[in-house]
């Protein structure tokens, strides 16, 4: 509707000002074109608020016209007006029930990979508490030897000219074996220590090694709430989830009513004929 500006508004234009008028005639296609342009700016509005989370680029498609409907509207039928609001009614809600059938197909997906993550996190719980629980009883003052005597012997199993063909404990720390896991090596510095639970530790060098195994041991407790907080969430995840599928939401009832209203009023118009 604002293209015939660019003729005013482009290079070349000499006037340092334009006056612009738009004129609406009543009965005129006018009132096909600016009804288009209220329903697209209907669903803009509309998606940047959030009441639609979105779209596809066939969703507002524009109403094509055929000779019996253009022939109407030249002679001012006011039934085209309430085709066009009519149909755009139909294509939003067209739209919310795809959403709606999207949502549930994304819910069903989702909804078996939290209760399997809810089912180990609920494992996992219980182990790392019991392993808080061993970590105070058997946390021991090492000397500065006996901790440079862990440092070498890590790093040996690390170092070693072959690949780890299967893991291996070298050694026990604080009442936690330290496991050398299969294929790691000086690039992929990665152990274990393993009591009850079984935890990462990513070394980066052989002098923070041991520094790394401890931060790992005494991070158990902040695990344990991190581990029950993670459990909480996804618990209503999958309560919200469970909500949404029993919901019986559709617009299944109002789609069927507009398409029938859109048949009458072709049948008016004699569209079809």
């Amino acid at each position: 509707m604002v293209q015939r500006e660019g003729r005013i508004l482009r290079q070349g234009n000499e006037n340092k000002k334009v006056n612009i008028f738009r004129y609406i005639t009543e009965g005129s296609f006018d009132a096909y074109s600016w009804q288009l342009l209220e329903t697209k700016q209907r669903f803009i509005t509309d998606i940047l608020s959030g009441s639609i989370e979105e779209r596809s680029g066939t969703d507002i498609d524009d109403t094509v016209l055929d000779y019996a409907e253009v022939k109407a509207l030249a002679i001012g039928n006011p039934l085209i007006k309430e085709r066009v609001e009519v149909a755009n009614e139909l294509t939003k809600y067209l739209i919310l029930q795809r959403r709606l059938a999207e949502k549930r197909a994304i819910y069903e997906a989702e909804l078996p990979k939290l209760k399997e993550r809810k089912k180990l996190i609920e494992e996992q719980i219980p182990k790392v508490k019991a392993d808080v629980a061993s970590y105070k009883k058997e946390k021991n003052e090492y000397t500065r030897e006996q901790r440079k005597y862990f440092r070498e012997v890590i790093y040996k199993y690390l170092n070693s000219d072959e690949p780890i063909k299967e893991e291996q404990v070298v050694a026990f720390y604080n009442g936690f074996a330290v496991v050398i896991p299969k294929n790691a090596s000086v690039i992929h510095p990665v152990i274990y220590v393993q009591n009850i639970g079984r935890y990462m530790v990513e070394l980066k060098s052989s002098e923070n090694m041991m520094v790394k195994i401890d931060g790992v041991l005494n991070g158990l407790g902040q695990r344990v709430q991190e581990l029950s907080v993670a459990l909480t969430e996804i618990a209503g995840r999958i309560r919200f989830i469970d909500s949404e599928l029993r919901s019986t939401v559709d617009y299944v009832s109002e789609i069927q009513e507009l398409k029938e209203k859109v048949v009458k009023i072709d049948e008016k118009l004699g569209v079809n004929k």
